[in-house]
């Protein structure tokens, strides 16, 4: 970061430029940048009202992102585990078989065949998982068939 005339220019890695006021500096944060296009699922935005001790209502965005492809299947629960992240907080979401037999029918009954369901629908599956996401309010959260 420079600073020059009271202004403060900050470059990054992406060469991405930005000229604001100093006093501002501080606070700044550059845009989010999605780089992979293929990516664009990964981020899901979601407006919650609030109503604080004062009575004053606000909307909250609350932002659930997918990047981490990794996903796994649970025997016990009979679902497939996959994780999303909201800044640093880590939630665990389930999918049940139920879930997956309803968006692919002609899945096989298997390990297999619910880990390639879920790849197959990765973009609608997460899409319903932003949906059911609540800031702070559990470790994790189940999808089921009536969630699609």
């Amino acid at each position: 970061m420079w600073f020059d005339a009271g202004v403060a220019t900050c470059f990054t890695a992406q060469l991405y430029c930005y000229s604001i006021p100093f006093a501002e500096a501080r606070s700044f944060k550059p845009p989010n940048v999605v780089t992979d296009i293929d990516q664009r699922h990964v981020a899901s935005t979601r407006a919650t009202r609030v109503t604080t001790s004062h009575g004053n209502n606000l909307t909250v965005s609350t932002m659930i992102e997918f990047p981490n492809h990794s996903r796994s299947y649970d025997q016990t629960r009979r679902a497939v585990r996959f994780w999303g992240h909201d800044s640093a907080i880590e939630a665990s979401f389930f999918i049940d078989e139920g879930a997956l037999k309803r968006i692919q029918p002609d899945a096989r009954p298997d390990e297999s065949g619910f880990l390639n369901a879920f790849d197959s629908n990765r973009d609608a599956i997460c899409a319903a998982a932003a949906r059911i996401y609540v800031r702070g309010s559990r470790g994790s959260y189940n999808l089921v068939a009536a969630n699609f």
